[in-house]
C-alpha cells in the first residue's frame, strides 16, 4: 500500500517550503526515530504547561521535528506506507497528549482529526488540521491578551 499523498495547497506550500532546505545537511537516520521524538518533547512541553514559555518553545520544537521527519524521508527516499503510518500515529498521539491538558475545543479538533486521518490512510489523500501550529498561534494571542 502506498502512503497518502499532499494535495491542493498544502502540496505546493509544502513544496516551496522544503525546497529552502535543500542545502542543509540533514542525519541519515531513519525517519520513525524523530516522529517518536516528537511525542517524546510534546511530554516534556506538558511536563511544566503553566509556564508559557516552556510550552511554547517545546510545542514549536515538536513541530519542527515533525516537519524534519518528512524532509528526511523525502531527502533519502525511504518514505512508504508503513512510514506514513507511524508519522501519523506519532502526530494524533502528540496532539492527544498536549490537547489532553487544554480540553476544550482542542480535545474535540483532536478528535476530528483522528477522523481525517482515517480518511487520509483510506482515500490514500492527506487530509488532517495542522492544530498544533493553530493551538501554538491561540496561545500566543491569548498570552498577549489579543483574543
Amino acid at each position: 500500500m502506498e502512503e497518502p499523498i499532499k494535495t491542493g495547497i498544502m502540496l505546493r506550500f509544502r513544496k516551496n517550503l522544503d525546497g529552502l532546505t535543500t542545502s542543509i545537511p540533514l542525519p541519515n537516520i531513519n525517519p520513525d526515530i524523530i516522529s517518536i521524538l516528537s511525542v517524546i518533547v510534546t511530554i516534556v512541553a506538558v511536563w511544566n504547561y503553566q509556564n508559557f514559555w516552556w510550552l511554547f518553545s517545546f510545542i514549536i520544537l515538536a513541530c519542527l521535528l515533525d516537519w524534519l521527519d518528512g524532509l528526511i524521508a523525502k531527502r533519502y527516499h525511504r518514505t512508504s506506507a508503513k512510514g506514513y503510518l507511524v508519522d501519523m500515529v506519532c502526530d494524533r498521539l502528540s496532539e492527544g497528549i498536549l490537547f489532553w491538558f487544554f480540553f476544550t475545543p482542542w480535545f474535540y479538533f483532536f478528535l476530528v482529526n483522528i477522523i481525517l486521518s482515517i480518511i487520509s490512510w483510506k482515500t490514500k489523500k492527506h487530509f488532517t488540521l495542522a492544530l498544533r501550529w493553530l493551538f501554538l498561534i491561540f496561545i500566543l494571542l491569548k498570552h498577549f491578551n489579543l483574543i
